[in-house]
């Protein structure tokens, strides 16, 4: 990629970036609060989908090792 369209590239999606991220500060400015307490209330539910997220991950990775290793052996 030539470095005048990267330029062009890297400038549109930090504009994006930005734009996003004041908007959602922005509109969710007042309402603070309430995103505090649901996210309180909801962050051992999200810990535990996170948890299980990673684990699911590196169940994959080692199966896919295993396989591959298999594979290499025969």
């Amino acid at each position: 990629m030539r470095w005048t369209k990267f330029l062009v590239c890297n400038a549109v999606g930090a504009t994006l970036w930005v734009a996003v991220w004041t908007s959602v500060g922005y509109f969710s400015g007042s309402h603070v609060d309430t995103i505090y307490g649901d996210a309180t209330r909801y962050s051992t539910y999200l810990a535990i989908a996170l948890g299980a997220l990673v684990l699911a991950y590196i169940a994959r990775r080692v199966v896919r090792v295993h396989r591959a290793r298999a594979h290499s052996a025969t």
